[in-house]
């Protein structure tokens, strides 16, 4: 009897009775508690085995028994409370009998081949059992483990507790990557048995085969497969995969599994690609790419679209097999590109994805046949196409394929300027990933464009116009001026030639024989015609018509002197040939005789068209820089971050206008986003710090020059973010004393070529830098004086102020004191050299015709409070010293003169109040504590202890810290009110106060504009009374209304633009006085000029966000700012509504009364403005029971208003709302506020909406409420209708009688 197995394909087929009863089964499923008992029998049938052991699972063999049922009852048992040891035991055991029967028949067969005797057969027979039998326990084993571990690795990314974790680590030690790596390597070694001898006929059975490639599937379905650890467990088992596809004809198999592995595993993309490259080229598989992508061609789309995961793993799989083996995946793309027009994302960013790969590797070379820059050029134009697709992730993927391309240079070059337009386009998409994208794409273009290092607009376009007239000149192009000499000439010569047509033509031509004139030997037709134009410009038309007759009689067949018209008589063709030739440039004839000239030419061509295209590309560059530079205000941190890196690179290229976005990066040094702050930091030091690798001194050159070139020009806003930056790279030793010492050089101007300016932007500088380190001024305050204040100070009065501005920095040097309170170490005695050079320039300049004085002005104040112990006496003085030179012998005053006067006053005053607002009472509040330090000290000296703790107690009490708390805050005020009576009694309004004699002076101008036209003077009382106003309230009081007169009714914009920052400042400062006159603030937000708009619309927002006015019902007249023609005030009024907004319930508020105001009729609001306003508004209220509320009042409001633009207003507003559950609940309870206004096409379809999108955002549960509302709004609407005509009807028919009842009058 000859013993047969067959593997099954499920489990449960081995304990069927089978219809051969040579075939086995399995007879018995041992118990769990019997299992052990029969493993050790097993063990020690197979120690004892002399045939290798594997036999021993055979019935009838030696030692054989039931050990094929106790395996079977292990695998059974498995996933049970089959115990640890058990299944390690069973596992060894098959292991190494699996071992024994691959030696055995490693040596066996290959000793045996082609020998046929019955004993052989017989041994054969069981060597296919029991490696059947073998085959089946093993792979099964196998896969239990895989599947034990795989549900493990799941369970240990879960939550499970610490416990858990660690006794599934402990159960896994079994099936380790050794132990895998062991178990793969013996089925290498079986797989590459010579099997087929066991089988009769050779072939192996397919199910040994499927068994052992599911077994290998199995292992490759652990996620952890792809990890950079299992990558040899990875190429163990597509070796064996390979084999049992060359070897075994699984191949067709093998295809299948792929797909349906790549449709249920998402993580196998990557593995798999790489185990189908390896079949292809190392196994000699190389269609199972073509079939394996026909299949995948073959899925339904729609499929493809549900099933993302699937659809992902096909996308992955397909691109990295093309990254790896382009050339044999080229001619699969037939069946792929019908998903370019499929609804899959996924599949479209893989199909292009090869196409970038394939054009990349396959057709990025130059030397490329017609074919294959044709398909090449296709590849291309899809690419080109699907910047535009519909889906966002589709975008960024084909801008990255670009980039790809880009950087590996593979874009042909007459591609880059229609690329470059479409990138240009994606910068302005919604999307932020693709805005991304096409910003690296633009950098990647600049870096690697095939033209030159650098792109200056201005220098390519003089180049590119110096070649091509070059080009004009060698070619022969007839320049301007060269045809018109020439028409002028034929002009001239024209009656001449036409009588010597007429003269030679009736004259035989034996008689025209004139010397010099017949045709010379070897002539030229070239030469003929330039000597026939020489003789018409020197005015012979004789002999050159004479030698016209020449050469038609000897080149009759050139096609040149070949007429035309045959019937043309002969004297019009010779005319039309002499003028042919007298307009005819003679340059090109000379140039395109010549070979040389010809090849020089063509040269020159490449240059121009070199030179086209660089400029084409430059330009365009410059286009997007405008659009680049909007990205760098962008709320994502992303498109920031990519458009600073543009800028760099632009700015590397020399670009013209990079300069601008470099600028622009300045104020992002304020970022919140530390990212952005430190990217910004890079790119500065990239470009102004780390440029070339040199020594220090040339390295410090460098930098000084670069900061002194982004100073000139900078504006104030850039000059602040620049001294924040330069402060950080102060702080990181970047800017060092290298740079301190040759920036004194450029401010002393001892270098030759240091110019004016120069000098300015290195104090500028300083000045920076003196905010880190205030010692770079200290330690050469008399230089600085000395050549600043005294040298040069005739000279320029903007290096004064900018002198002035770096000492102000000087106000940060601190001293700290023995007790740890800080106070300014910095003062000068009011005789200081400073001071005289200052007091001098301040007095000096009121009559200079320098256009800098008032700001000038200013720091000078600025810098005398800050710096002097006696600030109020110097400016006492100087006061004093100009009215002295203004004031006398009854001289008119220029009002140039006066006007500064008053800045200077105003100043003081400012100043004035700062220094006793701050310096003084922290003085006052300083020497108080030392004071009482003091006492508290002489105190514990004098008193004992014992009276001392009487003392305290009764000082302190039961509420003793409390009193002391009160008492040092009664104190704090004391010093506050005296500072403040100071203020109000003393500076602008005591009879000894100098300012106060000024007061009257600056009211008198003020008021009386048509005495003194000077605009600037009105402008600088204004400013001067806003300033002495601030000082006192008493002052402020009385002078209000004046105030806000000349802010009304003055014509000049920059008077009353000035003004209204000056009541912003005046209700900070005295809230109670200005809170009457607030709408008068408002109404400068309808002022004609957008300066003052953009004014009120900024002193606004800061006092309603800081709480200084109250939100009322003006509030709508900044909602008409959002709308603003100017985008700036716009801006400004979307950046305030959505501040607001987040203040608590503020805009919540005021949302009802906005809607009011803005839909009265009587306001003037168009009904696309409102909505425009509105749209905005509404998107800025976030809170669920905001919006429910305002559903609610909106509603009401309906009864309470007439107008059908009203109603349409309301609707809108519902309309833009996000209704809940509760938003819907409320609309339902209101409905009877709007049924009745139904009839109005507009309001109708605004609920209709409302309802249509809830459905598609609420839940199951409330459609029913939805529906509800739909009944009723069909149900009034249809009432409303009814109604309405009927009323109609009933005016019309009133109408009618009235007119009839006229007409019986």
């Amino acid at each position: 009897m000859v013993l047969t197995f067959s593997l099954p394909l499920q489990r449960d087929e081995l304990l069927e009775i089978k219809a051969d009863p040579n075939e086995y089964r399995v007879r018995q499923i041992y118990p769990i508690r019997d299992l052990p008992t029969k493993l050790k029998d097993a063990e020690m049938a197979l120690g004892g085995s002399a045939s290798g052991g594997f036999t021993c699972l055979l019935p009838e063999s030696e030692g054989g028994g039931d050990f094929f049922d106790v395996f079977f009852s292990v695998l059974v048992h498995f996933h049970k409370d089959l115990s640890k040891e058990a299944k390690r035991k069973a596992w060894e055991w098959i292991q190494e009998a699996f071992g024994g029967l691959v030696q055995t028949l490693d040596r066996e067969l290959n000793a045996a081949r082609g020998v046929s005797n019955e004993s052989t057969h017989e041994e054969r027979g069981q060597w296919t059992v029991a490696m059947k039998m073998l085959v089946y326990l093993f792979t099964q084993m196998i896969e239990m483990m895989e599947a034990n571990e795989t549900s493990s690795s799941d369970l240990l990314m879960s939550k499970a507790s610490h416990k858990i974790k660690k006794t599934l680590v402990s159960d896994n030690c079994v099936w380790d990557g050794e132990a895998k790596t062991r178990a793969l390597l013996l089925l290498y070694r079986w797989a590459q048995l010579p099997l087929r001898y066991l089988f009769e006929p050779p072939i192996v059975e397919e199910e040994v085969i499927n068994a052992t490639a599911n077994c290998l599937f199995r292992i490759l379905e652990n996620p952890s497969i792809a990890l950079q650890r299992s990558k040899d467990l990875r190429q163990s088992s597509f070796q064996i995969l390979g084999v049992l596809c060359s070897d075994y004809g699984y191949l067709l198999s093998c295809r299948l599994k792929i797909v349906q592995s790549l449709r249920h595993f998402e993580h196998l993309g990557s593995t798999l690609a790489e185990a189908v490259v390896l079949l292809a080229r190392e196994n000699g598989c190389s269609s199972v790419i073509m079939e394996i992508v026909r299949d995948l061609a073959q899925i339904d789309p729609q499929e493809l679209q549900r099933d993302t995961s699937a659809t992902r793993a096909y996308a992955t799989f397909l691109t990295e097999i093309t990254e790896a083996v382009p050339e044999m995946m080229k001619p699969c793309l037939s069946l792929l590109t019908l998903h370019l027009d499929g609804p899959s994302p996924s599949l479209r960013k893989c199909v292009l994805a090869i196409l970038g790969e394939i054009t990349l590797q396959v057709f990025g070379g130059e030397s490329l046949e017609d074919a294959e820059r044709e398909t090449r050029d296709q590849f291309l134009d899809c690419l080109e196409d699907h910047i535009h697709d519909v889906h966002a992730h589709v975008r960024t993927s084909v801008l990255q394929i670009w980039t790809k391309l880009c950087s590996a240079k593979a874009i042909p070059l007459n591609r880059q300027q229609r690329l470059l337009k479409l990138v240009m386009g994606r910068l302005h998409d919604k999307s932020s990933n693709v805005r991304k994208q096409a910003v690296q794409l633009l950098t990647a273009l600049l870096q690697c464009n095939p033209y030159r290092a650098s792109m200056p607009v201005e220098e390519l376009k003089e180049e590119l116009e110096k070649e091509t007239s070059k080009l004009r000149q060698l070619t022969g192009e007839p320049e301007e001026d060269m045809a018109l000499k020439n028409l002028q000439m034929w002009e001239d010569n024209q009656e001449d030639v036409m009588n010597a047509i007429d003269e030679i033509a009736e004259s035989p031509e034996s008689e025209q024989e004139h010397e010099g004139e017949a045709l010379w030997e070897n002539a030229s037709r070239n030469e003929v015609v330039l000597r026939i134009k020489h003789l018409l410009s020197k005015k012979k038309p004789t002999r050159a018509v004479e030698l016209l007759r020449a050469a038609l009689n000897h080149f009759p067949q050139d096609e040149i002197f070949i007429p035309k018209d045959d019937e043309q008589m002969e004297t019009e063709h010779w005319f039309d040939l002499l003028k042919a030739i007298a307009l005819f440039d003679s340059n090109a004839m000379d140039k395109n005789s010549d070979e040389e000239a010809n090849e020089e030419i063509n040269k020159q061509k490449v240059v121009v068209a070199y030179l086209q295209d660089s400029f084409g590309f430059a330009q365009l560059v410059n286009e997007a820089l405008p659009t680049v530079a909007v990205l760098l205000g962008s709320k994502l941190s992303s498109d920031i971050m990519e458009a600073i890196q543009f800028f760099v690179s632009a700015f590397e290229f020399g670009v013209l206008n990079a300069m601008i976005g470099v600028r622009k990066m300045l104020a992002l040094i304020w970022s919140q986003e530390v990212s952005v702050r430190e990217a910004v930091l890079g790119a500065y030091k990239r470009l102004y710090v780390d440029g070339v690798d040199v020594n220090s001194k040339e390295r410090a050159q460098m930098i000084v020059r670069n900061f002194i070139a982004l100073v000139s020009g900078a504006t104030v806003g850039e000059l602040t973010s620049l001294e924040e930056l330069v402060g950080m790279l102060v702080k990181s030793k970047d800017i060092g004393v290298d740079c301190f010492n040759l920036l004194w050089q450029y401010f002393t101007m001892m270098l030759p070529t240091v110019t004016q300016e120069e000098s300015r932007g290195a104090i500028v500088l300083l000045g920076m830098v003196a905010t880190v380190e205030p010692t770079v001024i200290t330690t050469n305050l008399a230089l600085l004086l000395e050549t600043g204040l005294q040298k040069r100070r005739k000279q320029d009065l903007g290096m004064v102020h900018d002198i002035c501005l770096a000492l102000t920095k000087l106000g940060n040097f601190k001293v700290s004191s023995s007790d740890g309170q800080s106070f300014p170490g910095l003062k000068f005695d009011a005789t200081h050299e400073l001071f005289v050079s200052l007091e001098d320039i301040l007095v000096e300049g009121v009559a200079s015709r320098a256009s800098s004085y008032i700001p000038m002005s200013q720091k000078a104040v600025s810098v005398i409070y800050q710096l002097s112990e006696e600030p109020d006496k110097i400016l006492e003085r100087i006061l004093k010293r100009v009215s002295s030179n203004l004031f006398r012998d009854d001289q008119q005053i220029p009002t140039r003169s006066l006007s500064r006067l008053f800045a200077l006053v105003g100043n003081v005053a400012l100043s004035q109040l700062n220094h006793l607002e701050v310096s003084i009472l922290n003085e006052l509040k300083r020497r108080k504590m030392i004071k009482e330090a003091l006492k508290e000290r002489n105190s514990r000296k004098s008193i004992g202890g014992s009276a001392r703790r009487n003392g305290r107690q009764s000082l302190k009490g039961e509420d003793g810290e409390d009193n002391l708390e009160v008492m040092g805050a009664e104190a704090d005020d004391a010093e506050i009110e005296y500072i403040r009576q100071v203020c109000e009694k003393e500076v602008v309004s005591g009879p000894e106060c100098l300012l106060s004699q000024f007061l009257p002076l600056v009211v008198h101008v003020a008021s009386h504009p048509s005495e003194y036209s000077d605009p600037n003077l009105r402008a600088s009382a204004g400013l001067a009374l806003s300033k002495l106003m601030l000082v006192s309230s008493e002052v402020c009081d009385e002078h209000l209304q004046l105030l806000f007169t000349l802010m009304e009714k003055s014509q000049e914009e920059v008077i009353r633009a000035n003004l209204i920052i000056a009541t912003g400042d005046l209700s900070f400062r005295f809230p109670n006085i200005l809170e009457p006159w607030t709408p008068r603030m408002y109404a400068r937000l309808r002022d004609d000029s957008t300066l003052v708009r953009s004014n009120t619309l900024n002193v606004l927002t800061l006092l309603i966000l800081n709480d200084m006015i109250k939100v009322k019902g003006q509030i709508s007249d900044m909602a008409l700012c959002i709308d603003d023609g100017n985008e700036k005030i716009s801006g400004l009024a979307k950046q305030f509504f959505t501040e607001l907004a987040r203040k608590g319930n503020a805009l919540y508020n005021v949302m009802p009364d906005i809607i009011s105001r803005l839909s009265d009729v009587a306001s003037g609001v168009s009904e696309e403005k409102f909505r425009t306003i509105l749209s905005f508004i509404v998107g800025l209220i976030e809170k669920d029971k905001h919006l429910e509320s305002l559903v609610e009042k909106l509603c009401h409001r309906f009864r309470a208003t007439q107008s059908s633009r009203q109603w349409r207003d309301l609707s809108y507003c519902l309309s833009l709302f996000s209704f809940n559950e509760k938003a819907l609940k409320k609309l339902q309870d209101n409905f009877a506020c709007l049924s009745d206004k139904l009839h109005d096409e507009s309001v109708y379809n605004s609920i209709s909406g409302i309802l249509v999108q809830s459905r598609k955002n609420i839940r199951v549960e409330a459609k029913v409420m939805i529906e509800e509302i739909e009944e009723k709004l069909d149900e009034a609407r249809k009432k409303c209708l009814e109604d309405y005509a009927a009323s109609s009807r009933a005016v019309a028919a009133k109408d009618t009688s009235n007119k009839d009842g006229r007409k019986q009058e």
